[in-house]
């Protein structure tokens, strides 16, 4: 059962229980009302008669039932009695009884009088009692009391029509049944529409999570109701975006690993192919002395790849945040040291090692730093195959440490620049493959600048060369 049909058929209960309630409530105080007023009429009515009956009695002597007749007929034709039946009685005999109307006339209602219940009275002269009974689908109020003429007690009863406050009852009854119904039929309508229209936002909501349920991770719950629904789209909303980022990212890595996958199988493909080839070759043919010596130098040089490979594979791996010691260290000292080391190496392939530093320390680990600066560097040598001039830069302060590498070789082209740091990646492949790559180097640098709590830029312009700003940001303690 839908939420908008639930809360319908509570609102519907609600209204029959308070409605039903409140409606009973107002019709029973209202016929209480109009019965007291009836009651007190009556009352006055009959009181009245006594009175007149009492004075008659002081001035004229009623001496049998016939002249007590004659009194009441005379007080009836005069309009003073108001009741709609009359029963005088003694306690041996009835000296009248006539059923009479509040004009005078005779009564429709046949015998009223026969009807009138036998209620026992011990009370004073002054006071009466009440009983109510119905007589021909009529509901009437008798009143009976005593009255003392001479040595005699008499009893009156009287009938008093009091039909209209049931009348009035009946039509407030009706009147409230009808507008009862027409209120459920009008709530039952507008609390559906209302709670479609409250329920909408959560109609949107489960249509957005199908959508996220089948694979349309960009769809949004559009709400905008400015309550607690509105937040909780909000909420849903945020949590597909993060949903979506991570899924994008997920796959993100994903086809890095594919693709470090194939490189690395074809890294070890090419070496492998080779080896074996060549081994087979020695194994199974006479070769000549120099064709022997190619062969095994062929080996020798793709298995030093292979062990090369499988160095920085493992430096890779190995560097564990949680076991790195960082020491404070002055970096101008440590990478110039390094520079003036690698300096004649360098020179023999013609490439002049340009090194500017300034002073201050710095929380590093030192070998790895001595790391990502000699893969820069290698990266720098070989973008210059006819030589060139690289140009090193270290820079600390207490928040950073930057080292910039500059060459002017050949450059990087825009679009391989985002893909720098991806493992086995090469801008020029064949030429890597020659001077020795494995395309890790630049890997294993973001992997050690992370570790430093920093990040690497890179610029570059073909023909011109390329510039790689290394920034470290843990700061000094």
């Amino acid at each position: 059962m839908r939420v908008r049909l639930k809360i319908t058929l509570v609102m519907l209960g609600l209204l029959a229980v308070l409605f039903g309630a409140g409606g009973s409530a107002l019709i029973a105080i209202s016929f209480n009302t109009a019965y007291e007023q009836e009651k007190q009429a009556a009352i006055s009515a009959y009181q009245m008669t006594l009175s007149t009956l009492s004075m008659v009695s002081q001035i004229e002597e009623w001496k049998d039932s016939k002249s007590v007749s004659d009194t009441l007929e005379r007080l009836r034709t005069q309009n003073v009695l108001t009741m709609d039946a009359l029963k005088l009685s003694s306690e041996s005999q009835t000296m009248y009884q006539s059923d009479v109307t509040q004009t005078g006339a005779a009564s429709n209602s046949g015998a009223l009088h026969t009807a009138l219940k036998q209620i026992d009275n011990p009370l004073q002269l002054t006071q009466c009692v009440f009983s109510n009974f119905e007589y021909d689908q009529r509901h009437y109020l008798q009143v009976k009391g005593m009255l003392n003429i001479g040595e005699e007690i008499l009893y009156l009863d009287a009938a008093y029509d009091i039909n209209a406050a049931y009348e009035v009852r009946a039509e407030q009854q009706d009147a409230f049944y009808k507008v009862f119904a027409i209120l459920l039929v009008v709530c039952a309508i507008l609390t559906y529409l209302v709670t479609w229209l409250l329920t909408r936002p959560l109609i949107r909501l489960s249509k957005a999570s199908k959508e996220l349920a089948e694979g349309n991770l960009s769809y949004r719950a559009n709400v905008n109701t400015n309550d607690e629904i509105s937040e909780l789209a909000d909420d849903f909303n945020t949590m597909a975006a993060q949903l979506e980022q991570g899924f994008n990212s997920l796959k993100s890595t994903m086809a890095h690993q594919d693709r470090f996958m194939a490189s690395f199988a074809h890294e070890l493909k090419t070496p492998m192919t080779s080896i074996i080839g060549f081994a087979e070759l020695l194994r199974s043919q006479t070769l000549t002395e120099e064709e022997r010596m190619d062969a095994a130098h062929y080996i020798f040089s793709e298995g030093k790849r292979l062990e090369s490979l499988s160095f920085k594979m493992l430096e890779i791996m190995a560097n564990d945040p949680g076991v790195v010691q960082m020491l404070r260290v002055s970096p101008n000292k440590l990478i110039g040291e390094l520079v003036d080391h690698l300096r004649p190496i360098y020179e023999k392939d013609n490439i002049t090692l340009a090194y500017k530093g300034a002073g201050g320390s710095f929380m590093m680990e030192p070998d790895l730093i001595k790391s990502l600066v000699i893969n820069l560097l290698d990266n720098a040598r070989k973008a210059m195959p006819e030589g060139g001039t690289i140009s090193i830069e270290v820079k600390a302060s207490k928040g950073e440490c930057l080292i910039r590498v500059t060459d002017n070789g050949k450059g990087i082209p825009e679009k391989s620049l985002a893909h720098l740091t991806e493992a086995f990646y090469r801008v020029d492949k064949s030429r890597a493959r020659e001077q020795g790559g494995v395309g890790l180097g630049l890997t294993l640098c973001a992997r050690i600048v992370k570790l430093h709590n920093g990040h690497m830029r890179f610029e570059s312009q073909q023909g011109v060369g390329t510039r790689i700003s290394v920034i470290l940001k843990r700061s000094a303690t």
